[in-house]
């Protein structure tokens, strides 16, 4: 489902962007989840780590400053 939002934003082709992007919403409706815009994936996405923990859960910011051994 995440590959198909990001085809269905960002695809060159608008046929494939289209396409993939119906896909993505009707993944979305049988789970009853809400997509994002393109602007919020852009955001989550984005370069910027505040950008990333803006949009991270509390048990994902728990983590911050964990190394991995």
């Amino acid at each position: 489902m995440h590959a198909a939002k990001i085809i269905g934003y960002k695809h060159p082709d608008p046929l494939n962007r289209d396409w993939w992007n119906y896909v993505c919403r009707e993944h979305a409706n049988d789970m009853h989840v809400i997509v994002e815009t393109e602007e919020e994936l852009d955001f989550r996405l984005g370069e910027s780590e505040a950008q990333w923990r803006a949009k991270s859960s509390r048990a994902t910011q728990a983590c911050s400053g964990m190394t991995m051994r």
